[in-house]
């Protein structure tokens, strides 16, 4: 009898689904400066839960570059923004955003960043608010006497 009470049990953990299992991912995008002098990329790396037909991020961690494809141009003053906003699993909501001074970067080097709620689900397809986990990246660019700024974005969710 003990048997075949361990054996229905087993037989029902093989047949009811897990209601919210975590499913890593990774999102990444690059893009060249106006004058093609850099090439610089966003990586989000990140897990994913739905729960009750929503769909909530958990950002593990950023990593930021910058290429220079025109050896004249140098590049400094990167910063690089993280933000989240929306619903959090289990209840609540976050709205936070960081600000990290990287400075001159090395060509092709990346830098890491964690966000302080990397361990937060936060809601990414909310139809009322613009959820999101966001990264951003601004960067001077200088080619002798003349300068200009490079900035964009990565998000999961509606910025």
């Amino acid at each position: 009898m003990l048997v075949a009470v361990g054996a229905v049990l087993a037989l029902l953990t093989l047949l009811i689904p897990l209601a919210r299992s975590a499913e890593a991912s990774t999102k990444s995008d690059c893009e060249d400066d106006p004058s093609a002098s850099i090439t610089a990329c966003i990586t989000q790396h990140y897990d994913q839960i739905t729960d009750a037909s929503r769909t909530y991020t958990r950002v593990v961690q950023y990593e930021f570059s910058w290429t220079r494809t025109d050896p004249q141009v140098a590049m400094n003053n990167a910063v690089v923004h993280v933000a989240a906003l929306g619903p959090v699993l289990n209840g609540g909501a976050i709205n936070k955003v960081e600000d990290h001074n990287v400075g001159t970067p090395a060509s092709g080097q990346a830098s890491t960043i964690v966000p302080s709620w990397h361990d937060t689900y936060v809601e990414t397809d909310c139809d009322r608010l613009h959820c999101h986990q966001c990264a951003s990246q601004e960067i001077h660019l200088s080619r002798g006497t003349r300068g200009w700024d490079f900035h964009f974005n990565l998000c999961i969710g509606a910025l």
